[in-house]
């Protein structure tokens, strides 16, 4: 009786050639799998990480009327980001089943070109997941929504953030606005949950004195007592532009509302309190700002905008 083993030994023995192979095709395989991790690995850290930064978005409650929104750029980010969630969990779905002993019979050169190509998809979920980190902690992309901030911003402009917490006066800020925070916004926006975003200009600095006095028919700022032209008009303007929105003369009626403090003195001049500023639109007669909603704290304003995009790639700074 011939033992099987030893028919087996016999074949082999006459055809070393089928030992090579079968020791090629393992290493290939374990070669291949190794190549597929890789690729499962770079989709599933990509995908976290994306939703790690997405948590840390200062837009991510936009409402529909906030003044910025986000580019369309971010749309795409976010279909490709759902086809690396889908491929991530296909892909560990696969590998637990593998783990299990459940064998998938794919030859190896079916293998080698869907590596090929992931390999190379890969790269887009990897890319995102930077450029999230970078919009979500450095400086992102932002469209004007809104005339508040005319004639200097102008609806649908593209413009570009930096998270900056390094503030100066005259500079345009994008502020995140809670009804909860402010609630002198009740009366615009319905429910103690309302979230917004306002990009107004600094006026006021902590510890300034801000006053506005007309001089031969012209409105003037006065900080800490001294005159500053606001050069950003591109030109002196007259009283009625620094009317609020229900046509009352300007005043610091209910910027103090915000804040315990004292900040108004006995002849009407401002006074700014440490960790808020005063903020206008450049809109004067058509903005909701610090004459509304009260003096802004610190902590909401969201960053600078430095920069608007003219064209791809180009750039020109905002004054």
């Amino acid at each position: 009786m011939i033992d099987e083993r030893d028919l087996q030994n016999d074949l082999t023995s006459e055809n070393p050639e089928n030992e090579d192979l079968n020791i090629v095709d393992e290493k290939e395989q374990k070669g291949l799998k190794k190549r597929l991790i890789k690729i499962l690995i770079g989709f599933v850290i990509s995908t976290i990480a994306y939703y790690i930064c997405k948590i840390f978005d200062p837009f991510k409650n936009l409402q529909d009327n906030s003044e910025v929104q986000t580019n369309q750029m971010f749309t795409y980010i976010k279909y490709i980001m759902l086809v690396s969630s889908i491929i991530s969990i296909i892909g560990i779905v696969l590998f637990i089943l593998s783990k299990r002993n459940i064998k998938l019979k794919l030859s190896n050169d079916f293998l080698k070109k869907f590596i090929e190509v992931f390999e190379w998809i890969v790269i887009l979920p990897i890319c995102v997941a930077v450029s999230s980190f970078l919009f979500s902690f450095v400086f992102t992309i932002t469209v004007v929504d809104g005339g508040s901030m005319q004639p200097t911003l102008y609806q649908d402009e593209q413009l570009v953030l930096t998270y900056d917490k390094d503030f100066e006066r005259f500079d345009i800020v994008v502020i995140d606005v809670n009804v909860k925070v402010y609630p002198n916004l009740k009366s615009i926006y319905y429910g103690d949950e309302y979230e917004t975003l306002y990009v107004k200009r600094i006026i006021g600095m902590p510890g300034d004195t801000i006053n506005y006095i007309e001089e031969e028919g012209v409105t003037y700022l006065y900080v800490n007592g001294v005159k500053v032209e606001e050069t950003f008009f591109k030109g002196n303007i007259n009283n009625t532009y620094y009317e609020s929105l229900n046509s009352a003369p300007f005043s610091f009626e209910h910027v103090c509302d915000i804040t315990t403090e004292k900040c108004i003195d006995n002849d009407g001049t401002l006074i700014i309190p440490d960790g808020y500023y005063f903020v206008l639109g450049d809109n004067r007669s058509y903005s909701v700002d610090s004459r509304k909603m009260g003096l802004v704290r610190e902590e909401d304003i969201i960053g600078v905008i430095k920069y608007r995009m003219t064209s791809f790639l180009k750039f020109e700074k905002v004054e």
